[in-house]
């Protein structure tokens, strides 16, 4: 049976509100300056089972080439993008910091591991600034440890980076470069013959602290669909937050005990892109989304009708046919940090 080659630009991920994204599974093709998403009209995708925590992301997808030839596709994970500008006023997690899968990406064809690639590349606006970041000795990635830094970069080399638009003033010392990842492997997709595939890995997250003022935030409440049991909710969490740091220093937090909602909770965002999983051939047939917030105790919000809870911790929503209109945008809130931390 002959067998056609094309390339699979597939899934991606999330993490901070305005800077990270985790994604679908897509078509893509390999060019000279990197994988490329395109569509494919054989290969469908049969079923989607998406877990999303302020921890950990799995999916598990059933793949179906309805075409009489095998398949053979590069199957893509696109990371969303990391904007270097301002990370020092938003703070980001990176869950391995000092490794080259810094999410602990993992991959699994039909019950069996399998090592994807990865790409990177770094660009300012439509510009691929990779080759310049490389002969200075910089890693791509702005979260990134274990490279050299911009600090360590002589006057003359900080100047040409500055002059081209890619670093900010010394004095402040920031990336102006947006890192693009994306795990990749090829994978042949039987004529006629589903195919399991799994991902599992932990999610960048955007994170910041929860307070009285940030609750009514206007850009918040229409990115993650915000409402006003959603409002009460999270105000709970900032007073939960304040009754745990007066008992443990009543003396300190005196002032809480007056005006609990003068305390500090705080805050995760989680971003999937979902709509890449439109360039298969047709609509999701079977699309199960779960999101769990973690702790009984904590809040969640996105925009996404028809979620039911299903248990202290965990929303579903369902459908058949699905067709993604938009990504997915998560806010957790808790009033303990280590409620949205993995374990270590």
């Amino acid at each position: 049976m002959k067998t056609r080659r094309f390339l699979v630009l597939s899934l991606a991920w999330l993490a901070s509100s305005s800077a990270l994204a985790h994604a679908n599974d897509s078509s893509a093709q390999k060019a000279a300056g990197g994988l490329e998403l395109i569509a494919n009209d054989r290969v469908r995708m049969v079923a989607e089972d998406l877990r999303i925590s302020p921890t950990a992301i799995d999916i598990q997808y059933v793949f179906q080439n309805d075409g009489t030839e095998d398949q053979e596709l590069t199957v893509a994970f696109p990371l969303p993008a990391i904007e270097g500008f301002g990370l020092s006023q938003q703070p980001v997690d990176l869950p391995f910091p000092d490794q080259p899968n810094f999410v602990g990406f993992t991959v699994a064809v039909d019950g069996k591991a399998i090592e994807p690639e990865l790409e990177e590349r770094a660009f300012v606006g439509d510009r691929d600034v990779t080759a310049i970041l490389r002969r200075h000795g910089l890693g791509l990635n702005p979260l990134g440890t274990g490279e050299k830094a911009l600090g360590d970069l002589s006057a003359e080399d900080y100047a040409e980076l500055e002059s081209q638009g890619i670093a900010t003033p010394r004095d402040f010392g920031e990336a102006l470069w947006r890192y693009e990842a994306k795990f990749h492997f090829d994978q042949t997709f039987p004529a006629g013959r589903p195919v399991a595939v799994t991902h599992s890995y932990r999610p960048v997250t955007g994170r910041t602290f929860l307070v009285k003022s940030s609750i009514g935030d206007p850009a918040d409440t229409r990115t993650y669909c915000i409402d006003a049991g959603t409002k009460r909710a999270m105000a709970g969490v900032i007073r939960k937050a304040a009754a745990a740091s007066y008992e443990a220093d009543p003396v300190e937090n005196a002032g809480l005990k007056a005006d609990p909602m003068d305390g500090v909770a705080y805050s995760a965002v989680v971003q999937y892109i979902l709509t890449t999983a439109n360039n298969w051939a047709g609509p999701i047939g079977t699309f199960r989304l779960t999101i769990d917030k973690g702790a009984p105790g904590n809040v969640v919000s996105l925009c996404q009708d028809g979620l039911t809870k299903t248990s202290p911790t965990t929303f579903e929503f369902t459908a058949r046919d699905y067709v993604p209109k938009r990504d997915l945008a998560i806010l957790f809130a808790s009033p303990d940090n280590e409620g949205l931390r993995a374990p270590q």
